[in-house]
């Protein structure tokens, strides 16, 4: 999340104004009227610039704003640009903003702008950790030679979204009671599951080249006993949403706030087993369970609706009781925020999303391509595929 890092306001003024007029007005006009309380943490605080100016928090000053009745946001947010001149891999963006004798003019429309500026940046964010975690998929599957790319980077936003923007999870606390559980009933997608638990700082990156190897902890298929933060071992297809499930009835059963999410593939839901969890979290009206489900449309065997169809999704999971949510193209962070901001809102029924996204997702020669469903790349498709992906990077970091 984005947290205020710096606030300056001209104190060149015609009039005598104390610094605890000033403290007082910026408190009442900016925090506590247009700043997100999220936005603001212990490390927010007040100190007089040498230049004269008022500032609050933030060790960069205020970057030479002049001018009177000015004030200046600077929000401070990760990237991957690597721009040399903020190093740590962080960028600033700045709003500049015009007061009025300190008073803003139009409270709410001001309000409005910065947390629509803000949710622009989030989405711009999650893209740009979307494209890492499949570039961490890319290079785990390739070490390895042997895995799942196919389903794991069509999955690649909905892991993305998940662990960083949508779960109350903490890596430094893997066994939090409130957490929320994720089960990743397709468990063969392990490698898009480890590059986003990596990526969001559960163990160190650099062990995704240790995917399937001998005495590594990232073994083929996800493990509860090797690796912190997982919730449930899967693999079989078809037990994970039971397991999810039996985890939701736990936290009603215990009255625990926590939600319970769960991706399956949509070859997976050819299982029997797969509707009669639904059965039994449609009657148990479990509306702390989201069951999502990767519509890429193939599977190892080519285009779903050939093998088996299971078509239409929607009015299966209705059938058994469900909250429906259709996402057209479930590879777009903005529609996907809404899918599950829309879940939230849901009570009495389980939530079903059924998100369209693409096999392959962010490498040419893999996407719509069901033979790369389990086939590693060989070095050089490898370095095809990751040149494919730094293009997706550069493009982010132009916008």
């Amino acid at each position: 999340p984005i947290r205020l890092e710096a606030v300056v306001l001209s104190t060149q003024h015609d009039e005598a104004v104390t610094q605890e007029q000033i403290h007082a007005d910026i408190k009442k006009h900016v925090f506590d009227a247009i700043i997100p309380a999220e936005m603001v943490d212990e490390k927010t605080k007040f100190f007089v610039n040498p230049t004269g100016r008022f500032v609050i928090g933030g060790p960069h000053g205020d970057s030479g704003l002049t001018g009177r009745k000015k004030i200046q946001l600077q929000l401070q947010i990760n990237t991957t640009c690597g721009n040399p001149a903020f190093p740590n891999g962080s960028i600033q963006i700045l709003f500049i903003l015009s007061l009025e004798n300190y008073f803003i003019c139009d409270t709410m429309e001001l309000y409005k702008s910065v947390k629509e500026r803000e949710k622009n940046m989030q989405t711009l964010e999650l893209q740009k950790m979307a494209n890492e975690v499949r570039k961490g998929i890319v290079t785990a599957v390739h070490s390895a030679k042997a895995g799942h790319p196919g389903g794991s980077l069509s999955a690649a936003d909905i892991f993305t979204y998940l662990y960083f923007e949508e779960m109350n999870i903490d890596p430094k606390n893997p066994k939090d009671p409130d957490r929320d559980r994720f089960v990743l009933s397709k468990g063969h997608t392990a490698p898009g599951y480890y590059s986003a638990m990596a990526h969001r700082g559960y163990f160190p990156v650099e062990d995704l080249v240790t995917l399937r190897h001998v005495g590594s902890h990232l073994q083929g298929h996800p493990c509860m006993q090797h690796i912190p933060g997982i919730d449930m071992s899967s693999g079989s297809l078809g037990q994970g949403i039971s397991a999810a499930v039996g985890m939701a009835i736990a936290g009603k059963l215990d009255h625990k706030s926590y939600r319970v999410y769960t991706l399956l593939g949509d070859g997976e839901i050819q299982e029997g087993q797969v509707w009669e969890a639904s059965m039994l979290a449609g009657h148990r009206k479990l509306d702390n369970l989201v069951v999502i489900v990767d519509n890429n449309g193939l599977q190892i065997d080519g285009k779903i609706e050939d093998v088996c169809s299971p078509y239409p999704i929607d009015k299966k999971f209705e059938a058994f009781n469900f909250h429906v949510i259709n996402v057209d193209d479930g590879n777009d962070m903005d529609k996907l925020r809404a899918a599950f901001e829309e879940a939230k809102t849901v009570t009495g029924k389980p939530v079903a999303i059924i998100a369209k996204t693409v096999k392959g997702k962010g490498v040419s020669f893999m996407e719509h391509q069901a033979s790369w469903h389990g086939t590693a790349p060989n070095d050089e498709q490898y370095a095809t595929a990751m040149a494919d992906l730094e293009k997706v990077g550069e493009a982010l970091c132009q916008k």
